[in-house]
């Protein structure tokens, strides 16, 4: 109700200015904004201009908790059905990802954090620049040479 949707605009307000400081301080390979082609879209874009893969761990994706709800109630965003067409059947799935699960790694968001992409001896130095900052960063996967987006639980 009420209180989702404040928590979820108040995520939406944070802008990410300190994670791309941190980013830069620390030197990414790649790095975009999750915003209307949803997460998955916004990889498979960075995937396919790279020439390499990658392997998504669904339940290490941060998630609002009020998204599951408001996702299971219906309220999913025309945008995502059009991400869904166009990303979906590009995805490797595990059999254990759910279809709401499926989905809200397709959402068509409006304001997402950063897909940041490190190299393995970076990564702990990221999320020691991220921390410094105040910013909570999630390692959600791993890059792979095997050209294949594949998603688990």
């Amino acid at each position: 109700g009420d209180a989702a949707l404040k928590n979820i605009v108040a995520v939406m307000a944070t802008l990410n200015r300190d994670a791309a400081e941190a980013m830069i301080e620390v030197g990414a390979n790649a790095c975009t904004d999750v915003t209307g082609f949803g997460l998955l879209g916004h990889l498979k874009s960075m995937l396919d201009g790279s020439g390499v893969g990658a392997r998504i761990t669904l339940s290490n994706v941060p998630i609002i908790p009020d998204a599951w709800e408001m996702g299971e109630r219906g309220f999913i965003p025309g945008g995502t059905g059009r991400n869904r067409l166009w990303v979906e059947d590009e995805v490797d799935w595990d059999a254990d990802v759910s279809a709401m699960g499926r989905t809200i790694l397709m959402d068509a968001q409006t304001s997402g954090g950063l897909l940041i992409a490190v190299t393995e001896d970076a990564e702990p130095r990221l999320h020691a620049a991220l921390s410094a900052r105040g910013v909570a960063g999630h390692t959600i996967g791993i890059v792979t040479t095997e050209r294949v987006l594949a998603v688990v639980p």
